[in-house]
């Protein structure tokens, strides 16, 4: 008898690029900046087609997080 997955360890050491902090740093620059993209369509034109599955306004709101809230 097989296991269902052979050869998987249950005590991985998964490597994780942020610390929670910075984590909820990013979440709140999203939460932010998503609603001022959304709320100033003067600044930031949405497109004439848009598209139903993609927001257009969420690499706005990457490039201001970059541009304000990280530090290089």
């Amino acid at each position: 008898m097989l296991p269902p997955l052979p050869f998987r360890s249950f005590n991985t050491h998964r490597r994780y690029n942020y610390l929670t902090s910075e984590d909820s740093l990013i979440v709140l620059g999203l939460e932010q900046f998503w609603w001022y993209v959304e709320n100033n369509p003067d600044i930031f034109k949405p497109p004439q087609k848009l598209h139903p599955r993609r927001r257009w306004g969420l690499m706005i709101t990457v490039r201001l997080i970059c541009k304000h809230m990280m530090p290089w």
